[in-house]
């Protein structure tokens, strides 16, 4: 699915707003998605896949550094465990944006 370009967005009054704000170096924020559905998660329930794919260099360090202040975790075990096992990292949004690839797929 390397034509995806689903995005997850949060609203203005969203606690992570911010801190997306400051991963992705963006006002408002297009957290890229692997596609558009909704996963299980253990322990946070139904979110989405984030795709580290499509973040640059720059973001994918911030992102590393902001998992690792919040939870707590080595840098090594983010990128071992998280990254490079299938690239995606678990994300909460308000809203999402289907990319055209995936509009075409649903109403086939």
């Amino acid at each position: 699915m390397t034509d995806c370009d689903c995005y997850g967005y949060l609203s203005k009054g969203n606690p992570r707003l911010a801190l997306w704000q400051t991963i992705l170096d963006q006002q408002e924020p297009h957290i890229p998605l692997k596609h558009p559905l909704k996963v299980a998660h253990p322990t946070m329930g139904p979110v989405y896949e984030g795709d580290a794919n499509r973040l640059t260099d720059d973001q994918r360090e911030r992102l590393i550094k902001a998992v690792s202040e919040k939870f707590g975790l080595s840098r090594e075990s983010i990128e071992t465990d998280i990254l490079q096992a299938d690239n995606t990292f678990c994300v909460s949004v308000d809203g999402v944006s289907i990319c055209a690839m995936h509009t075409t797929m649903m109403a086939d």
